[in-house]
């Protein structure tokens, strides 16, 4: 394969693997609109068309290139034989980490932006998953997670980092997909906590350790693509659509274009995401109470 290909961001994880490898990866899988590599220890990198959220572990590439690429016979198994390495600049690296210098808007301000972004779920027509918990509806998934929840939120207030991930645990792989429902939400849930506990100048010690028990539990208990999401929880970093609609909902305001980019995640992995992180925001207004 020679094409001309057009870089437009590059998460830091992937640069430094594609950097430090010493064989190429194979092809995973590919889909419409991704191309997931495989590299040893069951690292993945995922290939995204521009529009698409840029995580630590993706590259996103111009619509034409990634067209290009997609139409080339790519099969599940198969070594990439394009060079990496020709792609990873640090010039399309883009910073995913909690910025330093905001802080926390007032509890009224934090209040307003989630009632917004429930008001923005409602209208959406993705419900299906976990965000039907938000608004009371039971699905086969709500029911499984609503026997959970009190002991979730009691574990997030106390801020206990073995029985939290003990319980988020147990809702890893929940739902079908390449990344389930209970991952996605639990990616959202942690999203939230690094980011209050950085914004309010509170130590993330214990929220690495819990990120870190849960992708250890996510290897045998999900799928590559979810233990790579939660792996990537580990250090606090979150994607580009993640990092902007909780800076919006934590520091700004405006928030329901930011979360509309974040529901265009898959199917609906963007909206238990979503879900994640409100839930997790109603939970800690009420400890700030």
């Amino acid at each position: 394969m020679d094409y001309n290909i057009t870089v437009e961001k590059l998460g830091k994880a992937a640069y430094d693997l594609i950097c430090g490898a010493k064989e190429p990866p194979t092809v995973h899988s590919v889909f419409t609109n991704a191309i997931n590599l495989k590299y040893q220890e069951d690292y993945i990198i995922t290939i995204l068309p521009q529009n698409h959220s840029c995580g630590t572990q993706t590259i996103i590439l111009s619509e034409a290139t990634f067209k290009i690429l997609r139409s080339s016979r790519l099969q599940a198994g198969e070594s990439f034989e394009m060079d990496l390495k020709e792609w990873a600049k640090e010039d399309y690296v883009i910073d995913l980490t909690i910025p330093d210098k905001l802080y926390l808007n007032n509890e009224l301000s934090i209040t307003n932006n989630i009632k917004c972004c429930l008001d923005e779920m409602k209208c959406s027509s993705n419900q299906d998953g976990l965000a039907s918990c938000l608004f009371g509806r039971e699905n086969i998934y709500t029911k499984l997670l609503s026997t959970k929840l009190s002991q979730i939120d009691l574990h997030i207030i106390e801020q206990d980092e073995s029985k939290l991930s003990d319980k988020l645990c147990s809702i890893l792989g929940l739902g079908p997909g390449l990344t389930p429902s209970g991952d996605d939400f639990i990616y959202g849930v942690l999203s939230v906590l690094f980011y209050y506990n950085r914004l309010s100048g509170k130590s993330s010690d214990w929220l690495s350790l819990a990120a870190a028990r849960i992708s250890n539990a996510a290897r045998n208990l999900t799928t590559v693509i979810s233990y790579n999401m939660l792996r990537s929880c580990i250090n606090g970093e979150f994607s580009e659509y993640i990092k902007n609609l909780l800076i919006g909902i934590l520091y700004g305001n405006n928030v329901e274009p930011l979360l509309k980019k974040v529901l265009q995640i898959g199917s609906s992995s963007g909206a238990d995401i979503a879900a994640g992180i409100l839930y997790c925001l109603k939970i800690l207004m009420i400890k700030e109470e």
